[in-house]
This record gives structure tokens, C-alpha cells and sequence, in this order.
């Protein structure tokens, strides 16, 4: 019963560990979702969000996985030291205590509570069978089913041990060759997860941009902003990211859930980039200003022209605006401006104005990243005058 609830709150503790993170994790991703989505810092907090709720997870599949390395390591001089300690006229119960009275690293605590559970009367079998269920590791369960079932047999347990820690040894070292031969398959999944993320990087910089830089704001004439697409490639690596390292953990380990480690570091790397070469902090620039024609009259429209450009990382000219007045800001107007392929420019239409209306007006843009740019000719405007 005491080792039935100490259990239970381990559990409990554990949940609570993993569930902390996942908490915040959650909260990242819906502050990301209220505040920015659909841009790509959404989608960069998403995941954000994605790692802070797997890094506990992943860390404890981690440890979990070193303790069990290291008891599997250490089983096979345990179990030498117990068949010394009989060949020396001891019983095996007392051969068992004497050498869990020494180190065996993560074993050692798992061995000394077999021995109490034994010393309290507790049978041989169901000790045993504690203890594999405790330490969990596949080669200490087919350890103890070979010697349960040499004792239900009646076989002679001394002489088991020797040939089980032979086997035992054996079993480690075929799964140490099998992670030496595998590593360089897991480093080829590394690198081919980041040349992945580098194309996508080009193919956005060399073609998307280039095309949104041709489509007036918008691109191939789709009701996508090249923000989209950005993301859309962004979640793609990510994709590519999390199954290369599922793949990464399920060849050296065997187990889907060990390569968690292995999707989070490899999504990192991949997060990092794209932040860094690809998130737009950076407000388009507008600069050429010009009217035509240089003398209006008021029989006609005034054409506001502009270079509007987004410098990179370009997530492409959203729109562009003409504010002006005509009575010094007490109230203003507002022209969207449409952009002339062949000329290259951002182009809005003053209508016809009363014969020696001073008109006031700036110019401001937004890219896709909703990031803003205002040029005011340095806050004293560009103006004109409509003459007859």
C-alpha cells in the first residue's frame, strides 16, 4: 500500500510538471492568435507555444531514456556480483541483499526495495515482478522472466545468472552497434530537414517576392498577399521539421516519442531562421513624390504619383494612401492610390478643385506585415495650389 501511493503522487507530480508548460504553451499561441493572426508572427508563436508545451515532455522521454540506459548497463554486473556472492556459500537472498548494498547508479534504489519487499515476507515472483514493472526496460523484464521461470522449473538459479548477465551484456552491446550505425542516417535527417527550410528560404526571396513586386500588392492575381505564402511555407519546414525527428527518434530508439527531442530541436533551428531572415519589422519606403501636372487648374484632376517600396525582409506593398486637405487639417480626405505596372509607381487622383484652393497632403503605405510608412515631406507636407 505504501509503495501504491507513493506512486500515485509521483504521477501526480508528473502531470503537473508536463501540464505547467503545456498551459503556457497554450497561452502563447492564443495571445499570438488574438493579436496577429493571420500575419506570420502568428505563426511563428504557434509554434513557439508547441515547443514550450513539449520541451518538459521531451526532457523527461529524455531522462527517462538515460536512467534506462544506465540500468541496462549496470544489470549484467549485478547480476555477476549476486552469482560471486553465491559461489562464495551464500544464500541467493543473502547474496541478493549483500550486493544491493552496493552502487549501481539509477538500479541501486529499485534493488534495495526488492530486498525490503522481500525481507517483509513479500513473495520471491511478485517482488520480482515489482521491480521490472519499477524499472521499466525491456532487457530487465526478459531478465527477470528468464530467471522466474528457471525457479518455476527448478533449475539451478546460480549457474542462470552467469549465462544471463552473458546475455545481457550481449543485448547492450548489440543496441550500442545498432546506435553507432544509425547515427549517420539521424544526421543525414538533420541535414536534410535544413536544406529543406534553405530552399524554401530561396524559392520565397527569388521567386515569390519578385512576382508580389509585379502584382500591384497582390500575387498571380490570387486572393493571397505574399504574407500567406510566407507563412504557408513557414508551417510547410515546420511540417518537415517535427516528422524528421519523429523519424530521427524512431530509428535510434526504436520509439516514435523518443525522437520529441530530436522535431523540437530541428523546429528551433528552422523557427530561428525564419524569424530572423524572413519576419518583416520593417515599414515599406516611399520616396519620389511627384505631382502632375506641376501647375494644377481647376478644370482638372491632380495625379499624386510615388515609388512605394518594401525593403527586405519584403512582405510586400499592401496599399497606399493620398490624405489631403484643403482647409489646414481641420478635416482631410483620403484617396486610395493604385499602382501603374509600366511606370512603376503608386498613383491616386485629386479631383478637380475651386480656383486658389491650397491643398496639403502626405502619403502613407502599409505592407502585408501591417507594418506602416508615412511620408509628410518631414511634417511640413507637400502642397500645391490650383491656379484658372
Amino acid at each position: 500500500m505504501f509503495f501504491k501511493k507513493k506512486m500515485e503522487r509521483k504521477e501526480i507530480a508528473r502531470l503537473i510538471i508536463i501540464g505547467i508548460p503545456a498551459t503556457v504553451g497554450i497561452l502563447i499561441a492564443l495571445f499570438g492568435y488574438y493579436i496577429f493572426f493571420p500575419k506570420l508572427l502568428f505563426h511563428i508563436l504557434l509554434v513557439v507555444g508547441v515547443i514550450v508545451a513539449l520541451s518538459v515532455p521531451a526532457l523527461l522521454i529524455h531522462f527517462d531514456e538515460a536512467r534506462k540506459k544506465k540500468i541496462d548497463f549496470m544489470l549484467p554486473q549485478f547480476l555477476r556480483d549476486v552469482y560471486e556472492g553465491q559461489e562464495s556459500g551464500l544464500t541467493f537472498l543473502k547474496a541478493l541483499q549483500a550486493s544491493a548494498a552496493r552502487d549501481y547508479g539509477p538500479l541501486t534504489k529499485e534493488l534495495r526495495q526488492m530486498v525490503v519487499q522481500l525481507s517483509w515476507g513479500v513473495e520471491f515472483e511478485e517482488a520480482f515482478t515489482s521491480f521490472a514493472n519499477r524499472v521499466d526496460t525491456e532487457i530487465t523484464k526478459k531478465t527477470v522472466a528468464l530467471l522466474l521461470e528457471t525457479t518455476r522449473l527448478g533449475g539451478d538459479i546460480k549457474a542462470s545468472l552467469s549465462s544471463v548477465a552473458s546475455f545481457v551484456t550481449e543485448m547492450n552491446n548489440l543496441r550500442e552497434e545498432r546506435e553507432s550505425e544509425l547515427k549517420p542516417y539521424m544526421t543525414i535527417i538533420y541535414i536534410s530537414s535544413i536544406i529543406f527550410m534553405i530552399i524554401m528560404i530561396i524559392i520565397y526571396q527569388s521567386f515569390f517576392t519578385s512576382m508580389a513586386s509585379t502584382a500591384a500588392g497582390g500575387f498571380l492575381k490570387l486572393p493571397l498577399s505574399i504574407e500567406d505564402f510566407k507563412a504557408a511555407l513557414f508551417d510547410l519546414v515546420i511540417i518537415v521539421s517535427f516528422f524528421g525527428g519523429i523519424t530521427s527518434g524512431k530509428l535510434s530508439q526504436g520509439k516514435i516519442l523518443s525522437g520529441l527531442k530530436h522535431s523540437i530541436s530541428l523546429i528551433v533551428i528552422v523557427t530561428v531562421f525564419f524569424g530572423v531572415l524572413l519576419l518583416d519589422p520593417i515599414p515599406p519606403t516611399i520616396s519620389q513624390v511627384d505631382i502632375t501636372p506641376k501647375t494644377p487648374i481647376s478644370t482638372y484632376h491632380v495625379l499624386v504619383s510615388a515609388v512605394v517600396d518594401d525593403p527586405y525582409p519584403a512582405s510586400g506593398v499592401k496599399s497606399a494612401l493620398v490624405v489631403w486637405t484643403m482647409n489646414n487639417w481641420l478635416s482631410n480626405r483620403t484617396v486610395e492610390m493604385n499602382y501603374n505596372l509600366p511606370k512603376e509607381r503608386w498613383e491616386a487622383q485629386i479631383p478637380p478643385l475651386p480656383v486658389d484652393a491650397k491643398v496639403f497632403f502626405f502619403i502613407k503605405a502599409y505592407d502585408n506585415s501591417e507594418n506602416l510608412a508615412i511620408n509628410d515631406n518631414n511634417k511640413s507636407y507637400y502642397s500645391f495650389t490650383v491656379s484658372k
